[in-house]
C-alpha cells in the first residue's frame, strides 16, 4: 500500500530483482511525508 499526498505532482517506480527477491521502489516529486512537516486532513476524492 502506498499514499500520494496531494502535492506530489510525478511518481517513478523501478523494480529489481534476483533468485530469491524482487524490490519495488517508487520515489516521488515534490517527497511527501516530510520529517516536521504538518499532515493535513485527508480531502474526500471520491463519493465511493
Amino acid at each position: 500500500t502506498q499514499i500520494i499526498w496531494p502535492e506530489t505532482q510525478e511518481v517513478g517506480c523501478a523494480t529489481a530483482r534476483n533468485h530469491r527477491h524482487e524490490v519495488l521502489v517508487c520515489r516521488y516529486w515534490p517527497a511527501g511525508n516530510v520529517t516536521g512537516r504538518r499532515l493535513d486532513p485527508a480531502e474526500r476524492l471520491s463519493r465511493r
